[in-house]
């Protein structure tokens, strides 16, 4: 019984060496064609990660030009286009024009804030001092009550506009507040005269 076993075992053993060697060829194939298609494709990736899009470029110099004169972003967008090959983190050309879009949209942000800074001026002086934002808050309020007084007359004002003015008087209140602290302006500590 121990000699079947031992033959029938052999047998298989033999099988299966026959089939392994028939198909040992094929799986050295198989792994040598996958091997050349990882480096055929590594390859491919670092051409196209190695290229550089003509439109990106393009698109910088024309938003480092709309961006203005005061900004010298040309040289950093561009450094941010080329990546860094030594740490292997380069931009394929369509990320380059997707960072071209994105710096284009911040070269017209920039031009946007550069021009609307003097409108800013009277309001900020206007925040800059307690007495001139209560007048401006005083101002609001008080032509909200003429409007109603003016449209509706002095009944309506009298008897319903009154919560209208309240609700117009905490709005302005505390839209001024946000905006002084949105623009970052901070009113002197009043001195204490001894």
């Amino acid at each position: 019984m121990f000699s079947t076993a031992t033959s029938v075992a052999g047998t298989i053993a033999l099988i299966l060496k026959e089939k392994t060697d028939a198909l040992l060829p094929l799986v050295g194939a198989a792994v040598a064609t996958a091997t050349a298609l990882l480096v055929a494709e590594r390859r491919l990736v670092s051409r196209a990660r190695g290229r550089k899009s003509r439109l990106a470029t393009r698109s910088v110099g024309f938003a480092a030009r709309l961006a203005g004169p005061r900004r010298n972003l040309r040289g950093a967008w561009l450094d941010v286009l080329a990546g860094d090959p030594e740490s292997g983190y380069v931009l394929t050309p369509r990320q380059q024009r997707q960072a071209a879009r994105g710096f284009l949209y911040a070269a017209v942000r920039l031009r946007l804030h550069d021009l609307t800074r003097p409108l800013w001026h009277p309001l900020d002086w206007i925040l800059s001092s307690g007495s001139r934002t209560n007048s401006l808050h005083a101002a609001a309020v008080g032509a909200h009550i003429v409007y109603i007084q003016w449209h509706d007359g002095l009944h309506t004002l009298l008897t319903e506009g009154w919560s209208w003015v309240g609700g117009c008087a905490l709005a302005v209140g505390f839209g001024l507040r946000w905006l002084r602290k949105a623009r970052g302006i901070e009113l002197a500590a009043p001195e204490v005269k001894e």
